[in-house]
């Protein structure tokens, strides 16, 4: 359970807030929920670099056969009562 974005996340910030603001019908000015999309895209577009550059990994996480991959607990956290 590491952050890992899909390839098809390769879409510029701007791009991604188009998009939403195009899907919800919003102004271009309008937050969605009070959420910025281009705020979030750039955040999660950080946290992957750090991910990819192995920086500020804090836990690994081992899986079944072995397996274990680096992670940010701040992440894991996030996502998952389990973590915290």
């Amino acid at each position: 359970m590491c952050l890992c974005l899909p390839p098809r996340f390769s879409l510029c910030c701007s791009e991604v807030g188009k998009l939403l603001q195009v899907q919800n019908g919003t102004p271009p000015s309008t937050n969605y929920n009070g959420v910025d999309a281009v705020h979030a895209c750039n955040l999660l577009q950080q946290l992957k670099a750090l991910y990819d550059e192995a920086q500020l990994t804090d836990i690994v996480v081992e899986v079944d056969h072995g397996k274990s991959f680096s992670c940010h607990r701040n992440v894991l956290a996030a996502i998952s009562p389990y973590f915290r």
